[in-house]
C-alpha cells in the first residue's frame, strides 16, 4: 500500500472527526436533514416502487427519533 494512500487517508480521517466534533451541535444541519427526508418521501411514494419508498420511510422514523433523543439527552 502506498504511503501517500495511507497518509491522505489518514488526513481524512482527522478531518472528519474535527468536522463531527464543529457539526454535531448544529440545530440548523439537524434541520437541513429532517427537511430533506421528509420532503424525499412523498416524491419517493410517487416516483419509486415500494421497496425504496419503505426504507425511506423507515430512515425518515429513525433520523427523527434520534434527532428527538439527542435534544432530550436520552441519547
Amino acid at each position: 500500500m502506498s504511503g501517500g494512500l495511507v497518509a491522505a487517508a489518514a488526513v481524512i480521517v482527522g478531518l472528519l472527526g474535527a468536522a463531527h466534533l464543529v457539526l454535531s451541535d448544529s440545530p440548523y444541519l439537524l434541520v437541513v436533514g429532517a427537511v430533506y427526508l421528509l420532503t424525499m418521501l412523498p416524491a419517493s411514494l410517487r416516483y419509486w416502487f415500494n421497496v425504496p419508498s419503505t426504507g425511506l420511510a423507515l430512515a425518515t422514523l429513525l433520523y427523527l427519533v434520534g434527532a428527538v433523543l439527542g435534544a432530550t439527552g436520552v441519547a
